[in-house]
């Protein structure tokens, strides 16, 4: 870092608010205007990958043009030095990740609003030929002032992993939300997006997802071997669009536009309904999901 914290020549530094395997993520201010944005810096050492760094120069447009009320915006791309970084709306609010600490479970009505929004959003980015790649709670943020929430990271993956490369770094940093294919080395598409919003939803519903353990390796088998598993209390239609977002086979999952349409046609008939009991970490993962009956040797 420069020793007045800048980045770049519009940029200042002002504290670090989060980091990640990607790299860290600051709270910034625009030298001119005084506006304060969110500088995503990718981590240390990315700058001297030749390949990456165009990748990073050929992101660039898209991302800039990547435009929807749930999508925190990037609104720069910062090349210094040894240093690449993404400038971005910042979202005061936290995370989807930290709303359900706190609340345990949402009720069906508003788990529904909520990934129908993300939905959404996906939607408008697979349009345009971007997959998102992590889709995950802590990639979430939830506007303080209107309580919408705002997907982020948009591009981080792509630029850090290449459009379809698979590496095991990128499989082992977030497998909870992975999708099987991705595991078994297939190009990730916009049905990996749509699997881990299904996981989200039910997460959202349950207190947890369908899917946990310890060990990287056992979470990647369960999500290959196992499905999430109907808690009493998840209403119908919901449980339905769960257990189609999260189809093995991608061919036959919603397209994230879909889903989206769907949640939102949902909302009416699951308000007023409460929100179920979570279900803490410390339960068995047979709680939240059952093996596949293929699963099981003869």
């Amino acid at each position: 870092m420069a020793a007045d914290g800048a980045l770049g020549s519009r940029y200042i530094l002002v504290e670090q608010i989060g980091a990640g395997g990607m790299g860290t993520v600051w709270r910034a201010r625009h030298r001119d205007t005084g506006e304060i944005v969110a500088a995503k810096l990718l981590r240390e050492g990315l700058a001297s990958d030749r390949d990456l760094v165009l990748r990073f120069v050929q992101e660039r447009n898209v991302m800039l043009n990547l435009r929807h009320p749930n999508i925190a915006t990037v609104r720069d791309f910062v090349v210094e030095g040894d240093r690449l970084a993404l400038v971005m709306d910042f979202v005061e609010g936290g995370d989807l990740r930290t709303l359900v600490h706190e609340r345990g479970t949402l009720s069906p009505a508003e788990a529904a609003r909520m990934v129908a929004q993300v939905a959404g959003a996906l939607a408008a980015a697979h349009t345009m030929g971007v997959v998102h790649r992590d889709v995950k709670p802590g990639n979430i943020l939830i506007d303080g002032g209107t309580g919408q929430p705002k997907l982020t990271d948009f591009g981080v993956a792509r630029i850090v992993h290449g459009p379809g490369i698979t590496q095991t770094a990128s499989i082992i940093g977030t497998p909870t939300y992975l999708a099987p294919e991705v595991a078994d080395g297939t190009g990730p598409t916009p049905a990996v997006d749509v699997y881990a919003a299904g996981l989200i939803l039910y997460e959202l519903l349950a207190g947890r997802p369908p899917f946990v353990g310890e060990h990287p390796m056992a979470l990647l088998r369960q999500h290959a071997t196992a499905a999430p598993r109907r808690l009493p209390g998840m209403p119908d239609v919901l449980w339905a669009l769960i257990a189609a977002c999260t189809a093995k086979d991608p061919a036959a999952r919603p397209t994230a536009g879909e889903l989206a349409e769907a949640l939102a046609r949902a909302v009416p008939s699951v308000t007023g309904l409460p929100a179920l009991p979570p279900v803490g970490m410390e339960h068995p993962p047979l709680v939240t999901s059952e093996p596949l009956a293929w699963t099981h040797p003869p």
